[in-house]
């Protein structure tokens, strides 16, 4: 009995050391998940101040973080003088939805760049705004959907793409957009070709 007993206290013992260390590790990962959030969100809200600081000397700024952009619609002069947007996000910011929508408080911005994604979120909450005038697609291709937004821009002057494009898909850019000028990758024409 004391054999089987001996056998079950080091049993029990293995156990207890085995989920201490697993509640352990699940506690230190869980700090440090933590402690990355707080850095994203510190060096976001630090990127915030400089795209404000940067938009109100040029008019232009880059957004890779929502709260850049929501900094810039904040903020009442850069309301006025933002111009320019570039987006370059390769995916959604952190796991929260990125508010396009105070793209429509920009009341000057004319012109908004797309690199590695966002374009079709943005083009929704922009879509119909007055002041665009230009637009451009840097390693992201446009949905059917984006597409037929373009032609929600009364005063659309030119889009740019600087990938290969089916010939389909350009001869409905031409047909949808008649007058704006279409560009390809440093202001070429427009490629042809099966992406």
């Amino acid at each position: 009995m004391s054999r089987n007993l001996r056998r079950l206290s080091i049993a029990l013992a293995v156990f207890a050391v085995g989920t201490l260390l697993v509640f352990g590790v699940m506690l230190l990962r869980e700090r440090s998940l933590r402690a990355i959030e707080a850095d994203q969100r510190a060096r976001a809200a630090k990127y915030a101040t400089s795209a404000v600081a940067h938009a109100k000397e040029s008019g232009n700024t880059y957004v890779f973080y929502w709260e850049m952009l929501t900094a810039l619609a904040a903020d009442e002069e850069c309301r006025e003088k933002v111009t320019s947007l570039e987006f370059s996000l390769g995916r959604e910011p952190f796991d929260e939805p990125f508010d396009y929508s105070v793209i429509r408080q920009l009341t000057n911005l004319k012109r908004i760049y797309f690199y590695c994604g966002g374009s079709e979120q943005a083009l929704k909450a922009a879509q119909g705004m007055e002041s665009i005038e230009e637009f451009s697609f840097e390693l992201c291709g446009s949905s059917p959907e984006e597409i037929e937004m373009l032609a929600t821009f009364p005063k659309l002057k030119k889009v740019s793409y600087s990938q290969v494009m089916r010939q389909s898909t350009i001869d409905h850019l031409k047909e949808l957009l008649p007058g704006v000028d279409l560009r390809g990758y440093d202001d070429a024409e427009l490629i042809a070709g099966d992406p």
